[in-house]
Parts: C-alpha cells; structure tokens; sequence
C-alpha cells in the first residue's frame, strides 16, 4: 500500500491546509492559509498603501522582494490592486525626483487650500514634456523642471560612518542605535545590504568584510 502524502502546512499558524485554502507565496512557493493571509498579509498591505514607511514590510519573510499585490487580486479587490501599483509605483521614486499635483480644489471651507497632491511621475521621465495631465484631478501639471533648490540635509553635524550611514546604491541616510553594523536598506525599492562603518555592500554571510579588524 503506497504511502500518503503528507498535507502542506501553513507557515504561519502550522495547520495543514487543504487544496481549496492554500495560497502560495514568496520566493520559496511557501504555503499560508486564508485566514492567516487576510490576517497577516492582506494589513501589510493597507498599511504599505496608507504610509510609505510600511512599504518595506510588504514582504513574506526578511530579504524578500517585496510582495506583489497583482499576484492576489482574488483576495485585494482590482480597485486596491490598481491603487497599490500607483502607490509603489510612487515609492519606488526618489523623493527628490517625484513630481506630484499641485492644483488647488474646491474646498467646503474657502479659508483652508486643499491640492491635489497626486503623484505623477519622476522628474527624469517627464523631463522631455512641458505639462502632463494629472490621472486624478485631470488637471494640467506644469512640468517646471530645473533646480527646485537644495533640500536640507538631515544628517548635517554628523560624521559618518559613526552616526549615519548611507546606501551605496540608493543614497538612503539610516541612523544605527543598537545591534551589529550590518545595514539593510529600507529606501523604497532598495533592500541592499551595506557596512555602517565602511558604506561598503556587503552581507551577514561575507565572513571576510566581518573578520576582526576589517573594515
């Protein structure tokens, strides 16, 4: 007599899960249930669409790529999905280079100015265009281009590589408070591995860059 196969279980709540409840997700094809998915994955979710800082959350597990809400429009809904991909689409935007709406609305109340503020792209691609059309006021945003002056530097007074740190792939500043010297990017659309000290790329498993003395 054959042997069963064992039934998959959830990563999360480890309960064997059943043809019609799996969902698979990650790099890895792991397994999760719907309860736990719309339990733990789908608040990541809405929290990334809501406030930029939980867009690095938006993963499976640590030093995955981020999730993507395409892969579970069964569960999202279209109208959330097109909402997130203009939102990550955002994110994945320098701040520096993001352009945004800035035509005033009709308010209820005449003393308080509402804009827009709708993301329209970077400054790098609509740099060849004069105006674009805003996808959600339908006003005409002037593309002014040029310097928009400097922006002030957070960091400025401190010495890094002791203080701070910056990524070497998308300039992103972080502050280290506690823990190894390790960093890992959490710019929007980044997620690379760098030295606190050094501002070299590097990984947990590069014994070499971590060896007593080095860097």
């Amino acid at each position: 007599m054959a042997e069963s196969l064992q039934a998959p279980q959830c990563g999360v709540c480890l309960d064997e899960i059943d043809a019609v409840d799996r969902i698979y997700i990650g790099r890895d094809n792991d397994n999760i249930c719907t309860d736990c998915f719309n339990q733990t994955i789908v608040p990541k979710f809405r929290n990334a669409l809501e406030t930029e800082s939980q867009y690095d959350n938006a993963r499976w597990s640590d030093g995955d790529e981020h999730l993507k809400a395409r892969d579970f429009i069964n569960f999202l809904g279209e109208e959330f999905v097109k909402k997130y991909e203009q939102k990550e689409k955002e994110y994945r935007v320098r701040v520096s280079d993001r352009v945004y709406c800035r035509r005033t609305l009709e308010n209820e109340d005449p003393t308080k100015v509402r804009e827009c503020g709708t993301f329209v792209g970077s400054k790098t691609e609509l740099a060849e265009l004069s105006e674009v059309v805003c996808p959600e006021c339908h006003g005409v945003v002037v593309n002014e281009g040029g310097d928009e002056g400097e922006e002030e530097d957070p960091f400025a007074g401190l010495e890094r590589g002791k203080d701070y740190q910056r990524c070497p792939d998308c300039d992103w500043g972080a502050i280290l408070h506690s823990g190894c010297n390790y960093m890992r990017c959490r710019g929007s659309g980044c997620n690379g591995g760098f030295c606190m000290l050094c501002g070299g790329k590097t990984n947990h498993s590069d014994r070499q860059h971590w060896q007593r003395g080095n860097p």
